[in-house]
């Protein structure tokens, strides 16, 4: 058996010096891999809307989906599938997908929208174009769409009780207290005074419901279904409010209102569920904020 195996051994070294190479050079000899040319991108966007924008991404077979949309100070790109890795250029900035499922590429916007109302802002042109850019080179291009950023800033405008809400370098206001933002307020009434560009709001009106509960009334003669409804119980409870200097994040004046015990028309309950909270005394609030603008 012994020579029989020298003499294999002998053939395979042999086999591995044809050509001029090792014999382990031989073996682990490979075709070179040729990359092909990128698969082809498309975006399609569709029509703005004031709350977020669909688009979806073609490439190649696979589909990947989207949506541009603004939330307090960022234009946010929402990224369903598209690969890790992938490149995605934003004005001048440049940004890398850190999921395969979903991410959220978040572009500050704060500096620009104090230049506006907060009506233009329902509907906010960013001004920037968004590139694709996949790990096989293929890319794509769209323009930013405009996209409601509003109802996102009102929630900017509420992080005033952490500190100053200040949009860059702000226009010089010669009037700071003709202007006062209340979020929250009954539609209509969220700005009392100078309803101007937002680096010329003075004054933000922060409202809560105090948990403690001052007591309770009962409210009869609701209807469901044509038939008579269980009663509601009304939990009343106290509303504070805090008016902050915008600019410096500084308390303006605080005032806490007792309940509004008045019965609401309407009551939207759980099964089994008949307790509601009282509903702010919103003219009463929104008569003593009048109070704070001059």
């Amino acid at each position: 058996m012994r020579p029989r195996i020298a003499a294999l051994v002998t053939f395979i070294a042999l086999l591995g010096c044809a050509g001029g190479g090792s014999g382990s050079d031989a073996l682990l000899d490979t075709a070179p891999v040729v990359a092909g040319p990128p698969e082809s991108v498309s975006i399609t966007v569709d029509p703005p809307s004031s709350s977020q924008t669909s688009f979806k991404i073609q490439r190649g077979s696979a589909t990947y989906n989207g949506e541009f949309y603004g939330h307090e100070e960022n234009y946010v790109i929402k990224l369903e599938g598209v690969p890790a890795g992938t490149k995605v250029k934003t004005g001048d900035q440049e940004h890398t997908v850190d999921s395969d499922t979903l991410d959220l590429i978040k572009v500050p916007i704060k500096e620009k929208i104090g230049a506006f109302t907060i009506d233009e802002l329902e509907n906010f042109d960013p001004g920037f174009s968004v590139v694709f850019t996949f790990a096989d080179g293929g890319t794509a291009e769209t323009k930013a769409p405009p996209t409601g950023v509003a109802y996102g800033v009102s929630d900017l405008l509420k992080t005033v009780e952490n500190g100053p809400v200040t949009f860059g370098t702000e226009v010089d206001d010669p009037n700071k207290t003709d202007s006062l933002y209340s979020p929250g307020a009954l539609s209509g009434k969220e700005w009392i005074g100078k309803k101007g560009k937002l680096s010329e709001l003075d004054y933000i009106a922060v409202s809560r419901q105090l948990p403690e509960e001052k007591g309770t009334k009962v409210c009869t003669g609701y209807t469901s279904d044509s038939k008579p409804a269980p009663d509601l119980t009304l939990s009343l409870k106290e509303t504070e409010v805090i008016v902050y200097d915008r600019r410096t994040g500084a308390k303006v004046d605080t005032k806490v209102f007792a309940p509004d015990n008045e019965c609401p028309m309407f009551s939207f309950r759980s099964s089994g569920d008949n307790t509601e909270d009282s509903t702010p005394p919103y003219e009463a609030v929104d008569s003593w904020l009048r109070t704070i603008v001059k």
